[in-house]
């Protein structure tokens, strides 16, 4: 689809001959894409580092992000696709992962001198969490299909995967100052 639109706008002060055949390769190219991903089920490496799904809300860092990301990997995981959750331990008794619905789980990357840290203290420690959830990968033997950061924070976390594991990275900012 980038191609495609990438093909209109380059045509569009041309004429809208070049215009419409731009959107007809996009949209073609769209629905291709939709077909061929229809039946195939993806492995998903969600990453919500500074909040968990299950944290209480209105505590801490928990809120409305963490119910999004809940929510969505239950959706995606009832629609048959495998998801986990990386977020950070923020004790030593958080366990190395929980099953919260068909096909998702919630992995905790311990990073202990990270336990305590507010979420902007975090920043230092993401090549950490990295490496913990890299870890995790090759001990489970996943290949993730895709990548999808929620945060900022984890969006870093997400670039180094997608560097690593060379595949598609979606992120979800949540907040934005202005």
């Amino acid at each position: 689809a980038v191609q495609g639109n990438a093909v209109s706008r380059r045509f569009k002060v041309q004429g809208s001959k070049f215009f419409k055949a731009g959107i007809t390769f996009c949209t073609l190219n769209t629905k291709l894409q939709e077909s061929a991903l229809k039946d195939r089920k993806l492995k998903i490496a969600m990453i919500s580092i500074h909040a968990s799904p299950l944290g209480e809300l209105g505590t801490r860092d928990n809120g409305g992000m963490s119910v999004c990301v809940r929510e969505l990997a239950r959706e995606l995981g009832r629609r048959g696709h495998r998801v986990d959750i990386f977020t950070r331990a923020s004790r030593p008794s958080d366990k190395g992962r929980l099953v919260l619905a068909d096909n998702v789980r919630l992995v905790y990357l311990k990073v202990p001198q990270a336990y305590r840290a507010a979420k902007d203290a975090l920043y230092p420690y993401l090549p950490d969490y990295f490496m913990r959830l890299e870890a995790f990968r090759l001990r489970e033997r996943i290949d993730y299909d895709l990548v999808h950061s929620n945060y900022w924070l984890s969006g870093c976390i997400g670039s180094m995967a997608q560097a690593c594991w060379s595949v598609p990275h979606l992120m979800t900012f949540h907040t934005l100052g202005l």
